[in-house]
């Protein structure tokens, strides 16, 4: 066998290109970030407990900024929330390492603080998001084939002229909401003799079947009905104020199966600061309290509506997923025995002590069930804060009376209307 003798220029040629070749298939790092975060968890009994929570806070702060930043940056996202959410659900999938630099409690002994940085994997966080989009994409398109109609009910006990406006702009916007998700929404003149059979719905001649047999007629899968109820109080000597109030009920059919999924309600009253208010005073005063109280009712109907028809990005990756249940309602599958469904619910906070606001709200979030919780609006007197919660309403409620009572507020009133839950401080301070 005749033997070949490399030479040293062959053998430093072959080596680059073994090098080249390994370079070629050797699989590169992710591309990560280091976000330098501080996390705070309350301190309690403890300190190692707090010091975790602490920790997994400082976590989801790098996991959400940097998700932020892609969200944002992501011209073809118009579902940012939903993403964001479900990214934030599996949240530590996202993180490669950790450098703590400081971790020790504050210096009023109420909250353990961790400095820290975290280093993100941009590149995963990036393919999940733009996964989701394509997903939440197609869903979309699917629902399109979904027609919604929308019935505008004025409940008025007399023929204010001033509310008008208001109750139209609440059809309005449930009209605007229900196509910003992507489904068909069948105007007025789909039915025919709209006005007529709107007079027989006030007087209360047409019942839920009725209604079905109107919305069939005019090929709608799901029918919502938006009645809306106008008042004035005048000021006298009990009241040195005048007062308008709006009543919003939003309700919710199946036409298909005929099923009644949900009912908001949702109330509320405001001041008019004119000694002798005019119908233009009182008509911006009533609008701007419909817009209140509609956001609520009328979000709250079709989030439930997304939810039980399936609109929702399938977080599992795959087949699309089966139809949601209803928001508030038991979950029969998949969840487990006491799982419920996504829900938003307003707190508000009225009277209670500044320096305890932040560590009932650190409580409030932390509270099992409690999978989002955000600062609406935050005054001296009042904080209002938006919630998604899974489970039951009641349990919801008695968790929030318990962190209350924690913090030595042994008096208070609840008010609960709909999606909304009021805790008055009732001790002067």
């Amino acid at each position: 066998m005749q033997r070949f003798k490399m030479s040293t220029m062959g053998i430093l040629v072959l080596s680059f290109i073994m090098l080249m070749g390994c370079a070629a298939v050797s699989p590169q790092p992710a591309h990560a970030a280091w976000e330098t975060v501080v996390g705070k968890a309350p301190l309690g009994a403890d300190e190692a407990a707090a010091e975790q929570a602490a920790i997994d806070a400082a976590l989801r702060q790098a996991v959400e900024k940097q998700a932020g930043a892609l969200i944002q940056g992501n011209t073809r996202i118009r579902n940012g929330q939903v993403v964001m959410d479900d990214v934030m659900a599996s949240y530590s999938g996202y993180i490669r390492d950790k450098r703590i630099h400081s971790s020790m409690p504050s210096a009023d002994g109420k909250f353990y603080v961790v400095t820290m940085e975290v280093d993100v994997l941009v590149d995963t966080l990036r393919q999940k998001i733009a996964s989701m989009e394509d997903q939440f994409e197609k869903y979309q398109q699917d629902m399109q084939r979904k027609n919604v109609i929308v019935l505008g009910i004025r409940e008025f006990n007399t023929d204010l002229p001033w509310a008008r406006k208001p109750f139209a702009l609440m059809v309005q916007m449930a009209q605007d909401k229900l196509r910003q998700a992507r489904f068909t929404v069948l105007d007025e003149s789909a039915i025919q003799n709209y006005a007529a059979i709107i007079d027989t719905i006030r007087t209360g001649q047409l019942n839920r079947a009725g209604l079905i047999e109107l919305a069939r007629a005019s090929n709608a899968d799901y029918m919502v009905m938006v009645a809306m109820d106008a008042t004035f109080k005048q000021r006298d000597n009990s009241n040195p104020f005048n007062t308008v109030g709006a009543n919003l009920r939003v309700d919710l059919l199946d036409v298909n199966t005929g099923d009644y999924h949900t009912g908001k309600y949702e109330r509320g009253t405001k001041r008019v600061n004119a000694a002798n208010p005019s119908q233009a005073d009182l008509r911006e005063a009533v609008t701007d309290l419909a817009r209140e109280v509609g956001e609520l009712a009328i979000t709250d109907t079709v989030y439930a509506l997304m939810n039980l028809t399936g609109h929702m990005p399938n977080t599992g990756g795959g087949a699309a997923p089966a139809p949601a249940p209803v928001v508030g309602a038991p979950v029969g599958t998949g969840g487990g025995a006491g799982a419920y469904a996504r829900q938003r619910y307003v707190i508000v906070f009225e009277r209670f002590q500044d320096q305890h606001v932040d560590s009932i709200l650190s409580d409030l979030d932390g509270l099992p069930g409690v999978e989002e919780a955000q600062v609406q609006r935050q005054t001296q007197r009042e904080t209002r804060v938006q919630v998604f919660y899974s489970g039951r309403s009641n349990t919801l409620r008695t968790g929030i009376k318990q962190i209350l009572q924690r913090h030595g507020y042994g008096q208070f009133r609840v008010n609960f209307a709909g999606n909304r839950l009021i805790f008055k401080n009732t001790i002067r301070f």
